[in-house]
C-alpha cells in the first residue's frame, strides 16, 4: 500500500506527459533490473543493439531508429569506429529463410568505415527470434553478400549469465554471455563462426543501453595465442600479467583464461587470494570474491569476474579498482591467485 502511494504521487507531480511517460519507463526498467537478479537471466531488447531509448517493454521490435554508435577495439589506440544504424526498411521480396517476416523481410542498415573501406550491412531478427542475424553485406575485399538469415550476431530475448547456443547456418554460429550485467548494464558476448580461427570470426562485443555498440575485442589474434604471453600454473597458484586495463570503468585486465582456473579446482564464489605486483613492488595483497557478475556485489564492494576477453579481471562495483590501488598496465605489472583456505 506504501509503495503504491508513492507511485501516485510520484504520478501526480508529473507536470507534462513527457514528465509521466519518463517516470513511467524509469519504473519499467527499475522492475526490468529487479526481475534480472530475481531469476538470473535478462531480456535484451532490440533497442541494446540500436543505442535507441527502450521503453522496458519485453518485446522484440524494430521500432524507427537513426543513431550512431562509437565502439572501440580493445589493445588498439586508433579513436573508435562510428556505426550508423537507420531503419527499418523492407526488402522487396523474401528471399531468406526467415518465416516470420512473410513475403517482405523489415531490416536495419547498419554502415561504417574499416581500414578495407566502407562496410554496409543489413540486419533482422532471425527465424527463432532469439537474435538479429545478418542477411545482407557489402564490402571492398567481398563485393556484395545475401544471406539466408540463419544463425545469430547479437543475443535477443531472455538469456542466462554463461549462457551458449548454437545456430545450424552454413557455417556453424556460437554466442556465449561473457558478461550479461557488466558496469552501466552494459552487455558482453562472444561470438565464433566457423572454427573461429579467421581474423573477426571469434570476437567479443560490448554494447550499452543508449549506446550500443561500444567495444570490440578479437580472440584469434597473434597477441592473444602467443605461448609466451600466457599465464602459467604450478600447485594451485596462477601467475600472469596485466598487459591493459579497462579505462573507461577502471577494471584491471589480465591475461589468466577463465580456462586455467577449472585446472586448479577454482569455482563460482570462490574467496582468491590476489597478489599484485609491479615488478618486485607489492602493489596490491588482498582476498576478493570470484563472482559471475557485478550485481552480486554492493555498489562499491570489489570482485573478480571473467572480462570480455574471457580472462579474470579484478573490478569494483561502479567504481574506479584501477585508480583505488594504484594499479597500471605493461610488462612490468604481474598478478597472481590462488584459492584462499
Amino acid at each position: 500500500m506504501r509503495e503504491r502511494s508513492k507511485t501516485i504521487l510520484a504520478a501526480a507531480l508529473c507536470l507534462s506527459f513527457w514528465s509521466c511517460a519518463g517516470f513511467a519507463t524509469e519504473k519499467k526498467v527499475d522492475q526490468d533490473n529487479a526481475d534480472n537478479s530475481a531469476t538470473m537471466s535478462r531480456f535484451i531488447p532490440v533497442e541494446l543493439f540500436t543505442g535507441a531509448k527502450w521503453d522496458g517493454k519485453h518485446e522484440l521490435r524494430l521500432q524507427e531508429v537513426s543513431t550512431t554508435a562509437c565502439a572501440s577495439v580493445i589493445g588498439s589506440k586508433r579513436p573508435c569506429d562510428k556505426y550508423d544504424i537507420t531503419g527499418p526498411f523492407k526488402t522487396e521480396t523474401n528471399n531468406t529463410k526467415i518465416e516470420w517476416a512473410g513475403d517482405q523481410v523489415s531490416y536495419y542498415r547498419r554502415a561504417f568505415i574499416n581500414r578495407g573501406g566502407p562496410v554496409e550491412s543489413f540486419f533482422t531478427i532471425n527465424n527463432s527470434k532469439d537474435g538479429l542475424v545478418r542477411i545482407y553485406d557489402k564490402r571492398a575485399q567481398w563485393g556484395e553478400r545475401t544471406y539466408k538469415g540463419l544463425g545469430s550476431k547479437f543475443p535477443l530475448g531472455y538469456w542466462k549469465q554463461g549462457e551458449v547456443r548454437t545456430y545450424a547456418s552454413d557455417r556453424p554460429t556460437k554466442i556465449e554471455i561473457i558478461e550479461l550485467d557488466g558496469p552501466d548494464h552494459c552487455l558482453t558476448f562472444r561470438w565464433v563462426i566457423g572454427r573461429g580461427k579467421g581474423r573477426n570470426s571469434d570476437n567479443n562485443y560490448t554494447f550499452c543501453p543508449d549506446r550500443g555498440f561500444t567495444k570490440i575485442s578479437h580472440n584469434n589474434t597473434s597477441e592473444q595465442l602467443d605461448p609466451k604471453l600466457q599465464a602459467t600454473f604450478n600447485n594451485g597458484v596462477i601467475k600472469g600479467n596485466i598487459p591493459i586495463f579497462d579505462q573507461q570503468f577502471g577494471n584491471v585486465w589480465t591475461n589468466i583464461h577463465q580456462d586455467s582456473l577449472k585446472q586448479v579446482g577454482i569455482k563460482l564464489g570462490d574467496t582468491l587470494c590476489v597478489l599484485v605486483k609491479e615488478g618486485n613492488i607489492t602493489k596490491l595483497d588482498t582476498k576478493l570474491p570470484y563472482l559471475a557478475s557485478f550485481g552480486k556485489v554492493a555498489v562499491g564492494e570489489p570482485l573478480v569476474y571473467v572480462n570480455s576477453l574471457s580472462n579474470l579481471s579484478f573490478a569494483l562495483n561502479q567504481a574506479n579498482f584501477s585508480a583505488k590501488h594504484h594499479i597500471a598496465s605493461g610488462a612490468q605489472w604481474s598478478a597472481q591467485i590462488k584459492q584462499c583456505n
